[in-house]
């Protein structure tokens, strides 16, 4: 989280209002179902919702994206299609609600937005793809339900929901703009598809369980911060990449979905002899910290589910992930690079 958001989650719980329960009728109780609400109108008017009445509170975004495609099944679609290359809170969910129709991708991993589907049909679309960054052309599917996992744009590029086309249900993670890793959060276009998902107490709309109210209050503040820090940290990124990524290949590394339209904190890249995980381990021992793939599965051995989508093959330890929040740019590339090298060239990665 970011110094700001900490301190406002630290703030919070001092309150009045963060010793309540937000379903309590009691005063602090009545004191923290006002902040939620507060929290729920920030966010709405950040991204672009038409009321905070669409924004439904989660306990992470996993969950936001396994209670939105079963909430598919409350839409009267004659058929739901994925793209193959979906995060597998939603893809696993998918499978097992529905018969599978795969969606075509380039080598790059994008789908083709002129795709001609079957009336009265709804669509899986990821809006940014985890673990290569890639940017979906969602707002030109011709499809009358679009239910989008949209975590890994929101804070690091612009995002307005109302601008969309039949945009059904979104999703999204706080930790992804620096918010805490403990809310998620859907957003509804018809009010009326919500459905209970799981058991439990519930406040209104929101995740079965306690309200974890001091969360959704940080990460209002959270996100707020992101969009307002969103210009400057988007030109250190790209200052980063440009960097980063001609010097990764010429020292013999591929990067993934390379022509593809990407957002600019992410590199996915193939490492020369296989040796990802040594690079990742002694990168580490500098200080520079990197990942295998998509954090949440890189410590599964085997093939890569992604590059068997894409056709390249491989597994997670063949590939780093190089993402960051915009907090670095050229500088900082050039240190990244000059420590690789120096791995390579002194052949200490073998």
């Amino acid at each position: 989280m970011s110094p700001r958001t900490i301190k406002s989650w630290a703030e919070f719980n001092s309150t009045l209002a963060g010793k309540g329960h937000a379903m309590s009728p009691s005063v602090p109780g009545r004191a923290a179902a006002a902040a939620i609400e507060n929290a729920r109108g920030v966010i709405a008017k950040l991204i672009g919702a038409e009321s905070p009445n669409q924004i439904v509170f989660t306990p992470s975004c996993t969950y936001a994206c396994e209670w939105a495609v079963s909430l598919l099944r409350e839409i009267p679609a004659a058929c739901v299609y994925s793209s193959p290359v979906e995060h597998p809170a939603v893809k696993e969910k998918y499978y097992e609600l529905f018969d599978p129709s795969i969606l075509p991708i380039s080598a790059d991993g994008v789908i083709n937005s002129a795709y001609k589907f079957p009336n009265n049909c709804a669509v899986i679309c990821v809006h940014v793809q985890n673990e290569i960054g890639l940017i979906q052309p969602i707002h030109k599917l011709q499809v009358k339900y679009l239910i989008s996992d949209m975590s890994q744009g929101l804070g690091k590029i612009p995002i307005k929901l109302s601008s969309i086309p039949n945009l059904t249900i979104a999703m999204f993670g706080a930790h992804k703009f620096a918010g805490p890793t403990s809310v998620g959060f859907m957003y509804l276009h018809d009010t009326d598809l919500w459905k209970e998902f799981g058991t439990g107490s519930r406040y209104f709309l929101d995740r079965p369980g306690t309200p974890d109210t001091a969360a959704i209050v940080a990460t209002a503040v959270a996100l707020e911060e992101a969009i307002n820090t969103l210009p400057k940290r988007y030109e250190n990124m790209i200052n980063f990449r440009d960097v980063l990524e001609p010097g990764l290949e010429e020292l013999g590394f591929k990067i993934i979905g390379k022509n593809a339209e990407r957002v600019p904190n992410t590199t996915l890249a193939r490492v020369p002899k296989s040796m990802a995980m040594q690079l990742m381990a002694q990168l580490a021992a500098d200080g520079i910290y990197i990942g295998l793939g998509s954090a949440c599965g890189a410590i599964h051995t085997g093939p890569s589910p992604l590059m068997a989508a894409l056709g390249i093959g491989g597994g997670s330890y063949d590939y780093v992930r190089i993402s960051q929040f915009g907090e670095y740019a050229s500088k900082e590339a050039k240190t990244v690079l000059s420590k690789i090298g120096v791995l390579f060239s002194k052949n200490k990665i073998r």
